[in-house]
């Protein structure tokens, strides 16, 4: 066939590697014309810097500028409860004090406290802590009256010290008060004479009795001796509990 040139010819080898070499010719020179354009050093050619970005901020200026104050509310602080006014009140307390007449005679006493009375939590503490201090001030006022030595027991705290309410008890739904005094007050030798003991006794059931209720004679009283009942004091029976007896009060 004209023209055909078989490939196993010299000729068909060397024309084909004339055409391989034009292509690779063409496909370097764009690199020959990148490494040509660009510059050189003594190291070989100096690569493109990186771009320089105009208003640059260093970092010594930014370590320099305040911190930006929180933006966030802060949570506000709550009022303090107020807490409610302690009122002192006038408090009467009741005494029924024995007398040479061979008689009681009513007192009264108003002190200052602060409601509700100190200690007490119900309506019966405070009747048996203002009937406990009524009989407190009568007993130490009237020493002579009752056996030396004579005091409320009551619970004795971890001091030694009695705790204050616990020497009278008092259940209003059976409207008895039992109060608790030591073995001083049942001295025989002391109780000498049935009109001296009649008052020395009453006078602690009455006044009693006056603080815990509004009339003198609504509630029962029962003599413990170190939180036990006792039989007799002197020659009077004692193991009842006792009503308050107004006909032994000076002016009935």
């Amino acid at each position: 066939m004209r023209g055909f040139i078989p490939k196993t010819s010299s000729r068909y080898v060397t024309r084909t590697a004339r055409h391989r070499s034009k292509q690779s010719a063409v496909l370097l020179l764009p690199t020959m014309a990148a490494m040509i354009a660009a510059p050189w050093n003594a190291s070989g050619p100096v690569r493109a810097t990186e771009p320089v970005v105009e208003n640059q901020v260093s970092v010594a200026s930014v370590e320099s500028c305040p911190s930006p104050e929180p933006t966030s509310t802060p949570t506000p602080v709550a009022e303090p409860r107020s807490l409610p006014t302690v009122v002192a009140s006038p408090r009467k307390l009741f005494f029924y004090v024995p007398g040479e007449d061979g008689l009681l005679h009513r007192q009264e006493l108003e002190e200052e406290y602060s409601a509700p009375y100190p200690g007490a939590a119900t309506d019966e503490e405070y009747k048996a802590l203002a009937a406990e201090r009524a009989l407190q001030l009568m007993l130490t006022q009237n020493a002579s009256f009752f056996p030396s030595g004579t005091r409320l027991v009551g619970t004795q705290a971890a001091d030694g010290t009695r705790t204050p309410g616990s020497a009278i008890r008092w259940d209003k739904t059976k409207s008895l008060a039992k109060v608790d005094l030591n073995g001083d007050f049942v001295q025989r030798d002391f109780w000498q004479g049935s009109t001296k003991t009649l008052i020395g006794i009453y006078a602690i059931v009455n006044s009693v009795a006056a603080n815990l209720t509004k009339n003198d004679g609504g509630a029962s009283v029962q003599i413990l001796i170190d939180g036990k009942p006792i039989n007799v004091i002197g020659e009077f029976y004692a193991y009842e509990p006792m009503a308050a007896d107004l006909t032994l009060v000076s002016g009935n």
